[in-house]
């Protein structure tokens, strides 16, 4: 532990040597820093609660550094993206409001998988790489297909065309309907109106075409992931920067869980019931 609270201290250019080379995308480079320092701290008993709160910060600085590309200098995560990206003015706000909707989303399946990690004591380390082992599957927080859905739509290309030819495979639409929210998730809606507020008419204007063609067609609604699309389009963002902020953000609340989950006594252990065929 005392090699680890002397690593709290370390700067930009450690925790970059640690992730591994620049040239890698974010979440890969975050995940060598997570596993690096699950080598380094060796937990043989509980960590005490002051302890847990200095390692859960230090992962999300961690996290943040590598996302921005550069030491946060003093600044609010949401500020240091905005400068580090080159925002519009006015722009940052939405970055803090993707960051604050995205902290926690109830037990889906990054914080199920993350919650079962800390019942058994491991370190906030393994419960992050947990967490974010689970969110890099195509099925949780992957964003390549609704951003090029987005990117198509900003080209000019029809939306009821784009609609129908998603349709037409018989597959969802990326970025539309989220099981939990029959009447639209309110995270696409709180940052679709942002958005409305600094983009420019046009561009706006397509993306709103794309959710009136998915509405009256065939009546989908946005989720998250097609809003943090559309910001990340309309701000000029880097292209994985759904990715940066979605991990970042969920950083505070897979720890959330992980303290919750340190603070009982109790093994996350399900049963299974065998059915015979």
């Amino acid at each position: 532990l005392r090699e680890a609270d002397r690593l709290c201290e370390r700067g930009p250019a450690d925790v970059a040597e640690a992730a591994g080379a620049g040239g890698e995308r974010f979440l890969p480079r975050f995940h060598q820093w997570l596993l690096t320092n699950m080598d380094r701290l060796h937990v043989r008993e509980a960590l005490s609660r002051d302890e847990q709160l200095r390692h859960a910060s230090r992962i999300l600085r961690a996290g943040a550094i590598l996302a921005v590309g550069d030491e946060l200098h003093g600044a609010a995560i949401h500020e240091a993206m905005a400068r580090a990206w080159g925002v519009p003015a006015g722009a940052a706000d939405i970055i803090r409001h993707a960051l604050v909707l995205h902290a926690d989303h109830e037990l889906n399946p990054s914080s199920f998988a993350l919650g079962c990690v800390p019942s058994t004591m491991a370190s906030p380390y393994a419960a992050t790489l947990a967490g974010c082992c689970a969110a890099s599957g195509v099925k949780h927080a992957n964003f390549s297909a609704v951003m090029a859905l987005t990117g198509a739509t900003l080209r000019g290309e029809e939306p009821a065309a784009l609609v129908a030819a998603h349709v037409a495979t018989g597959q969802a639409l990326p970025g539309f309907n989220h099981p939990l929210y029959p009447k639209g998730d309110p995270r696409a809606t709180a940052l679709l109106d942002d958005l409305r507020g600094i983009a420019s008419g046009r561009d706006m204007a397509r993306i709103d075409g794309l959710l009136h063609a998915a509405r009256s067609s065939q009546g989908l609604l946005p989720k998250n992931d097609f809003a943090l699309a559309a910001v990340t389009h309309l701000l000029r963002l880097p292209t994985d920067a759904c990715e940066r902020i979605f991990v970042v953000s969920r950083i505070v609340g897979w720890n959330a869980h992980a303290l919750e989950q340190y603070s009982s006594p109790l093994l996350i252990r399900p049963r299974a019931r065998y059915v015979p065929d």
